[in-house]
């Protein structure tokens, strides 16, 4: 189930996600740098991403303590900003060596959160208030932005990671975590044109890396690979008959960027 975690060496439930010694390090007042081997502790542990909204409900609700004190303390800590980092550098790894799958994992882990903790800062706030979060540790002027390093980063990975039975779920983690943060429109307070997010799609992005996102996305789908059995639970109660959750995603995805191709 993916609600049993093995974090570190500790295996816990979510219902006990409060008595781990990483999550309670990574929500508090403590500012954790990139270099620290905290993050290959925290983001090992065996994880599958809820496929229906009754479990992903009850994850948010696991979460959502947590989730509040993070809030909290992030624009202190910047942690947040500090995973997104430690995201783009094990993806960097797996564009380099597709084979790790230690790191593949790590990879996946560390997207599952960023996820969690995205979806939460677009449900409770309005955008302006979001952009402390997005911080790195390091706020040079001179320094892309995170958020659109972040975003350029799925997209390579939808584009060189190639779906197999080990890659599988992080691809379904990238397009739910694009569709998070293109859900903005939903919780916004102001015209989605004008957001910062939004812009990060339709302006900021190499067009010619859209295109190839685009295309590949469209090639998933024709193509209709079938979900690995590892993920096809009869837990989560899928049809025999209905296509891998990533290819529904792909299509919902690839809708929103129909008009930007090249």
């Amino acid at each position: 189930s993916f609600l049993n975690l093995k974090m570190g060496a500790q295996y816990s439930s979510l219902s006990d996600i409060k008595t781990n010694e990483y999550v309670s390090r990574f929500i508090s007042e403590e500012a954790i740098s990139t270099n620290d081997p905290f993050w290959n502790q925290f983001l090992s542990f065996s994880q599958q991403s809820p496929f229906t909204s009754t479990y992903s409900k009850l994850l948010d609700e696991s979460c959502l303590i947590h989730l509040q004190q993070f809030v909290l303390n992030n624009p202190k800590t910047k942690n947040y900003g500090t995973l997104i980092e430690v995201f783009i550098r094990f993806a960097n790894i797996i564009h380099d060596d597709c084979k790790n799958y230690i790191v593949l994992s790590q990879t996946h882990n560390a997207l599952f959160i960023l996820r969690l903790i995205t979806k939460y800062f677009i449900e409770i706030d309005c955008e302006q208030n979001l952009y402390p979060h997005f911080l790195p540790q390091d706020t040079s002027p001179e320094r892309l932005s995170l958020m659109t390093l972040f975003v350029d980063t799925l997209f390579r990975i939808t584009i060189t990671q190639p779906v197999e039975s080990d890659s599988y779920s992080l691809h379904l983690e990238v397009l739910n975590t694009l569709l998070s943060l293109l859900s903005i429109q939903m919780c916004a307070k102001e015209d989605v044109l004008i957001s910062a997010i939004y812009s990060i799609f339709m302006h900021r992005l190499d067009p010619l890396l859209i295109s190839e996102f685009t295309r590949t996305l469209l090639e998933h789908f024709i193509k209709q690979t079938e979900s690995p059995s590892w993920l096809s639970a009869d837990s989560f109660d899928r049809s025999k008959n209905d296509s891998g959750g990533l290819f529904k995603i792909g299509q919902s995805v690839a809708s929103k960027f129909n008009n930007m191709l090249v």
